[in-house]
């Protein structure tokens, strides 16, 4: 089992209300966690009085959040270093499945520090991304290099109810170089036209590109978090 990551947590005039079949706390949750921070907004307990249909909702931020500290505590995929500001709300069910969310992530690159993953990480990520056939695929790549790096990264994608799932990537290339979305340009659907989408901009030599092919298209959010859990296999 994964060791707790430390941290610590801090309430800012917390309100408890209940209306209908609905808990709220509103006021702000401060989890100083990952050398960074979380705020939870707003935290919901809905359908209190059903187990089949009780699930949580709450809007967050979050900034200077460490990868390497990320991926060592909570998962299976490997090691990726870099620092990120993350944002966004999430619904989940009991079963910690979700069945709604917005999410925004922006990497943050700063002097000094690595921006990497091993490829451990990058046989999960292709896992997710093409399925489980793309893993052989990256371990021929163990002969070149131990860590890929990218320079950019940058993530948004909504969830919406019954399971229709829209990813974008923040970054797009054209003849002149390299341009970033707004984040309302992505929320609104915009794509520009004739140009290579990036979620992970690789940097040097022993790089690592995600390109996202299909922008403004939907994917199946159960095949998708099958793949994420082949991915720990």
């Amino acid at each position: 089992a994964k060791t707790p990551p430390p941290g610590s947590v801090r309430l800012h005039h917390p309100h408890l209300r209940f209306q209908g079949k609905t808990l709220t706390l509103d006021g702000e949750t401060v989890f100083s966690v990952f050398s960074g921070q979380v705020l939870l907004h707003k935290f919901s307990v809905i359908e209190m009085d059903d187990p089949d249909l009780l699930s949580y909702r709450f809007r967050f931020t979050s900034s200077d959040l460490r990868l390497d500290r990320i991926t060592q505590a909570i998962t299976d995929y490997g090691l990726i270093t870099g620092e990120i500001d993350a944002s966004g709300w999430i619904e989940l069910h009991n079963t910690g499945k979700p069945t709604e969310l917005e999410l925004f992530v922006k990497g943050l690159s700063r002097k000094g520090v690595s921006q990497a993953l091993d490829l451990q990480a990058v046989r999960a990520m292709a896992t997710v991304v093409e399925g489980p056939e793309a893993a052989g695929k990256i371990d021929q790549l163990r002969t070149l290099a131990e860590q890929l790096q990218y320079s950019r990264l940058g993530l948004y994608t909504r969830l919406h109810p019954g399971g229709a799932l829209y990813i974008r990537g923040r970054y797009y290339k054209t003849r002149e170089g390299f341009h970033e979305y707004a984040w309302e340009q992505l929320r609104s659907k915009h794509v520009e036209e004739e140009v290579q989408e990036f979620i992970m901009v690789g940097a040097t030599m022993k790089q690592l590109n995600i390109i996202n092919v299909q922008p403004g298209s939907y994917v199946d959010a159960d095949e998708l978090w099958r793949r994420i859990m082949t991915a720990r296999e």
